[in-house]
């Protein structure tokens, strides 16, 4: 049967039909990545779910696919309390999420990726669902409080591990699509350009390693590099960043074999990173010398 397809909704389909979990990471790349969420259906046909959110950019709707379910204890309905809490806590400036049950028609052309124009129609002239019973589906696999420490971590969980892109320095960029399959020596490298960066930049030589670079490099009214426009004590700042970073992680990275978990091997990577930006601030004092 032909399609007509300009009565087809312009819209974007996240998440495969019935698989929770595929769902749940359509919700959280949305969030991961800045998409601005301005409205939140919940969508119900007997005991099955999907969300339709209305987008302040780059398209109109978005739909989640019926990954979500309630009325039994189960996968589907954890992923239902989780994804209604992950929106509720960073769409925090969203009215508040409501339901709408929709037609079984209306719900498999969802899982189906066609939903018409007169389906998008449809459901926005439904009146959400009273009395209201969103909390109901978050109680009733034990997550009451979200705000609870225990509840975030748990949440947080639900989100990728990316280095986030945009803030990296040119120079270890290639190291930053490497650090999850090698973390040990992808930090190594990191460390030791930067050492070398500083030398090459200071003409530092020898046995001056490590912390012991960086103090030289930056402490002091005459150190051969500096941040122009910056308060001392703000200077000396910085150059403790530089030392107790080295001291407190380098070093016993150098020294002896780590287990530590792939989030914290990226959080080092990012505060090693903030160091490349941080020295590509400073100023040459020599140059700038010359320069005057």
């Amino acid at each position: 049967m032909l399609i007509d397809t300009n009565k087809l909704a312009k819209i974007q389909y996240h998440g495969e039909a019935g698989i929770t979990q595929s769902c749940l990471n359509a919700i959280t790349r949305l969030l991961q990545f800045g998409c601005q969420i301005e409205k939140v259906k919940l969508l119900t046909c007997e005991n099955c779910h999907s969300f339709l959110l209305s987008m302040a950019r780059e398209c109109d709707y978005i739909a989640i696919k019926s990954g979500f379910a309630s009325g039994y204890a189960g996968t589907g309905s954890v992923g239902l309390a989780t994804a209604l809490q992950l929106l509720q806590r960073h769409c925090s400036w969203v009215e508040e999420i409501e339901e709408y049950v929709v037609a079984s028609s209306i719900f498999q052309r969802i899982d189906d990726s066609c939903l018409l124009t007169t389906d998008i129609d449809e459901i926005n002239s439904l009146k959400p669902v009273r009395p209201y019973r969103i909390h109901k589906y978050t109680y009733a696999v034990g997550f009451n409080d979200s705000d609870s420490p225990e509840q975030y971590q748990r949440l947080q969980q639900e989100f990728p591990r990316i280095i986030p892109l945009r803030f990296i320095d040119f120079r270890i960029a290639d190291l930053a699509l490497k650090i999850k399959d090698q973390p040990d020596s992808t930090l190594m490298s990191a460390y030791r350009r930067l050492e070398g960066i500083i030398r090459k930049r200071t003409g530092l030589e020898g046995d001056v390693i490590g912390a012991k670079l960086f103090t030289k490099a930056f402490r002091g009214e005459n150190a051969p590099l500096y941040w122009e426009n910056v308060e001392p004590a703000e200077r000396e700042g910085r150059a403790a960043m530089f030392e107790g970073i080295y001291m407190a992680f380098r070093n016993r990275r150098a020294h002896r074999e780590l287990k530590l978990s792939l989030d914290e091997e990226m959080r080092e990577f990012m505060l090693v990173n903030e160091l490349f930006l941080l020295e590509s601030q400073a100023i040459d004092r020599d140059q700038k010398k010359e320069e005057a």
